[in-house]
């Protein structure tokens, strides 16, 4: 089931399609419309697809390496910096 975040950007339908192509091919493609991006080649439809590809990636990396919230990290900042307090 796609996230509701990503439904302005991509359908369900390219969604699931997306679920099922290897992460290598999704990577491959999107390195090729970001060269054409940076090289000023790349077209309208294509710019679309880029969206929607580096959409997914950032997706698709939540969703395999979770990152810690803002707040974990600064409770975990600070209960270091009480430990290295009571060390000293």
């Amino acid at each position: 089931m796609i996230p509701d975040y990503l439904l302005p950007i991509i359908s369900q339908r390219n969604f699931e399609l997306l679920e099922k192509t290897p992460w290598e091919t999704i990577n491959r493609e999107q390195k090729l419309l970001i060269d054409k991006d940076i090289a000023g080649t790349i077209s309208r439809e294509e710019k679309g697809i880029l969206e929607a590809l580096q959409a997914y990636a950032d997706y698709h990396i939540d969703k395999m390496a979770p990152q810690p919230s803002v707040e974990e990290v600064m409770r975990a900042g600070k209960e270091r910096l009480q430990a290295r307090r009571r060390d000293v």
